[in-house]
């Protein structure tokens, strides 16, 4: 399991919007098959498909969560990006992530005891690598 905690988020359909100035750290987290990126920066939280740099859907590629939804001043959406995968605005929450060797569980919870967003993504380096080298 690779991961990462940046910010700003290179993509957001929030207030800030996207930020190219990440773009470096992407492709290289790409090319290093890492698989899971937290950043914060906009007040939303905002959950991504896996993508490439680019900002296109890839299975194998990086999953994007964009969590700023634990202070004040929060803020509704401006459009959202092609690949939001889920979007919540105005709910203070955090996000509990367990980590495992080939997986990882996300669960965002709001401060009223809501769990509006939870998953499981099981991914295997075998067979990342493989994909990759089809495409």
């Amino acid at each position: 399991m690779r991961a990462c905690l940046l910010a700003p988020p290179m993509f957001s359909s929030g207030f800030h919007g996207n930020d190219l100035r990440m773009q470096t750290a992407w492709e290289i987290l790409y090319e290093h098959e890492a698989e899971l990126i937290l950043t914060g920066h906009d007040h939303t939280y905002e959950r991504f498909t896996p993508m490439t740099p680019q900002g296109e859907y890839d299975a194998w590629g990086l999953r994007q969560f964009v969590v700023g939804a634990e202070g004040r001043n929060l803020r509704a959406f401006n459009n959202r990006e092609p690949e939001s995968e889920s979007a919540i605005a105005g709910k203070n929450g955090i996000l509990k992530l367990t980590l495992h060797s080939n997986a990882y569980e996300w669960e965002f919870m709001t401060v009223d005891g809501r769990k509006p967003g939870q998953g499981l993504s099981e991914l295997s380096l075998a067979s990342r690598r493989l994909s990759r080298k089809e495409c």
